[in-house]
């Protein structure tokens, strides 16, 4: 935003001097980047933040040198008074699209240069002149921070303010030919096309120097929608930039009289009829509670009531007892927080006494070492850890969930806070493949939003591609069983061994080469992802970090080593397909208070197994204390396992 010394001047005298100026502008909150001098005047190259929308023009500095100061404004605006019936239709198809659009027309305008001051507080912000009527709309922008637009009226028999459809496009002032589509808001004729709104206009409508009769804009669109369709098409203008920071609703009226004003003193011409108005009665203002003593806490200084009021009324809001009334220009104020900040903004920060707050309590414990020892343990499975942005895009998410939809969201299309960190892994991951790397291991502890409740902490592992090729391997893809596996790995971490895995139902998730863990009632899903992020399959794994801390059991640090070897037996079974593995092992260690451990060595089906069946090879590991077990004990508890895994149709292979 560019100001200099003598314009803000013109709107309220003060005794500030130029190289004063930038400090005070500072300890209001506006950034000062850069101090110039220029033509006998200091131009000011200011940094606004995307909250105060109301300081894009010189018309919100002056007010905050007011504030400042005590002194009022002395430029004033009077409102155009119009007469007779409006000239042309305006149309709306949806009013959350575009709350308020004004239109007014002037005909027998003369197409000539700006006058040259004019030309020169262009010049100072990095406008160039165009003809004396596209100078005073930008003027007018400049000054007041609203942007207005304006048509060859030649071009319209009526406005129709909606939304783009696909295959329609427009060829745009700076002379490219934009293809729209829904995200799109356009003003319209009964034909096509004439600007895309709040973004840039159209060539055919714009005004040249044989115009004669002109159509002037002055509307609220909504500030979402100007954001997205300015990204997606890639072009920002000095009117988006305005417009998707929630421009102010209350100024279009005045803004239009006053580039009216100015349009009938230096282009001549004749008002024609009465202004469209399509929302006169647009809500303006809002009210908010005010709690003073909340006020004089969160600032720490002593202040009595009839001062905050009064700091207040230096900003325009108004105090009504336990009410205060917030103007158009200050839509980020909606808390008593945001009041306190503007109370403790004009009494002056640097005010404030320091205050050192001394406190004694037990000695601080490390909470989170248990986190960065569980991130230990993952790197040593090979995943290496990824942090993402909690931001979303909402249509990845397949289940039936209630979302928490950003108001101002940075990208448009992450416009809700996350409820799985699967997105934000995916992308992770495509950015790696992007870079010829052939396999990814990653995984992520982040808090997620689900369902609209509080922020959950959850861990999620993601595997896309395969293992590296190498002499010793074949560089093989990773499947569900490499997810599966790492599931596994992190239960026996945690020592936990009560759960089962249940067929899928998380619609994240394809059901045939997806599982669920089921951990005291619960139920996480693992296994291939639905995704349209990257092409090849990508297997995932998600659960909150409590499932392990509720759990788990306390392990001990070392394992002593056995003095008697254990007794290896390997048996090899026929089992039904129907049949889960892990319920067979879980029988065989049930059978025998003596079976140590139990590996799956082997499966093989087809040629001599029967149809609806495979074999499979387990070994079994065999111990007890004090002593190496007898060929003969082993053989009794084997005959309990075989009797325990014929009740589930298991027989021993022949």
């Amino acid at each position: 935003m560019i100001v200099t010394y003598n314009w803000l001047k013109e709107w309220i005298d003060f005794d500030l001097t130029w190289d004063s100026l930038p400090s005070v502008l500072r300890s209001l909150g506006i950034g000062v980047d850069k101090v110039e001098k220029k033509d006998n005047d200091i131009v000011y190259d200011l940094e606004i933040t995307p909250n105060r929308p109301d300081l894009l023009g010189v018309l919100g500095i002056a007010r905050e040198i007011s504030a400042y100061t005590g002194n009022p404004l002395k430029k004033r605006i009077s409102e155009y008074s119009f007469k007779g019936e409006p000239k042309l239709e305006v149309d709306i198809e949806d009013s959350a699209d575009c709350a308020r659009y004004i239109l007014a027309s002037i005909d027998g305008i003369e197409i000539k240069e700006s006058p040259e001051w004019i030309k020169r507080k262009l010049e100072f912000a990095g406008l160039r002149s165009v003809n004396n009527i596209v100078d005073i709309s930008n003027y007018v922008m400049l000054e007041l921070g609203h942007p207005l637009h304006i048509f060859d009226k030649a071009h319209i028999d009526r406005i129709i303010v909606r939304r783009g459809r696909r295959g329609e496009s427009i060829l745009t002032l700076d002379g490219n030919e934009v293809a729209l589509d829904e995200d799109i808001l356009l003003i319209c004729n009964s034909k096509e096309p004439i600007a895309i709104a709040g973004i840039i206009g159209g060539e055919h409508s714009g005004v040249k120097e044989d115009t004669r009769k002109i159509a002037i804009e002055s509307a609220y669109f909504n500030p979402g929608l100007i954001r997205r369709g300015s990204r997606k098409l890639g072009i920002r203008t000095e009117a988006s930039y305005r417009f998707e920071r929630n421009a102010d609703r209350g100024i279009l009226l005045t803004a239009l009289s006053y580039a009216i004003n100015l349009i009938l003193e230096y282009a001549g011409g004749e008002v024609k009829g009465n202004v469209i108005d399509t929302n006169p009665n647009i809500e303006l203002t809002k009210e908010i509670s005010i709690n003073r003593d909340e006020v004089r806490r969160i600032l720490d200084i002593e202040l009595s009531d009839d001062e905050v009021d009064a700091l207040l009324g230096r900003l325009s809001i108004k105090v009504y007892n336990e009410k205060v009334i917030i103007p158009s220009f200050r839509r980020d104020i909606e808390i008593v927080e945001d009041l306190a900040e503007e109370v403790g903004r004009l009494y002056g920060y640097d005010r404030i006494p320091k205050k050192v707050n001394t406190s004694y309590s037990k000695p601080a414990t490390d909470e989170r070492k248990w986190v960065r020892d569980f991130k230990n343990f993952l790197k040593g499975l090979s995943l290496n850890e990824v942090w993402n942005i909690s931001f979303m895009d909402p249509s990845f998410e397949k289940r039936n969930l209630k979302m928490n939809y950003l108001k101002n969201p940075m990208w448009p299309e992450l416009n809700v806070m996350r409820t799985t960190l699967f997105y934000g892994l995916l992308n992770s991951a495509l950015r790696n493949l992007n870079r010829e790397l052939e396999g990814v291991r990653l995984f992520e502890i982040g808090t997620i939003f689900p369902d609209n409740k509080n922020e959950e902490l959850f861990l999620a592992v993601l595997l896309v591609g395969s293992e590296k090729k190498l002499w010793y391997n074949r560089g093989r893809q990773y499947d569900f069983y490499d997810i599966k596996g790492i599931v596994e790995n992190i239960l026996q971490a945690f020592s936990i061994t009560e759960y089962s895995f249940v067929p899928n139902s998380n619609p994240n998730f394809y059901s045939e080469r997806s599982l669920e863990l089921s951990i005291n009632g619960e139920r996480y899903a693992f296994g291939l992802l639905r995704q349209n992020i990257i092409e090849a399959d990508a297997y995932g794994f998600e659960i909150p970090i409590y499932v392990f801390l509720k759990g788990s059991k306390r392990k001990k640090a070392y394992l002593l080593t056995k003095r008697f070897p254990p007794v290896k037996r390997d048996l090899s079974f026929i089992v039904p397909f129907a049949l889960e593995n892990k319920k067979v092992i879980d029988i065989i260690i049930k059978s025998s208070h003596l079976v140590r451990n139990v590996e799956t060595i082997d499966v093989y089906s087809g040629k001599g197994i029967q149809e609806g069946k495979r074999s499979i090879t387990y070994r079994l590991f065999f111990a007890t204390e004090g002593r190496t077990l007898t060929s003969t004990e082993v053989e009794e508890e084997v005959t309990k396992i075989l009797k325990n895994l014929r009740e589930v149709k298991v027989t021993l292979r022949e």
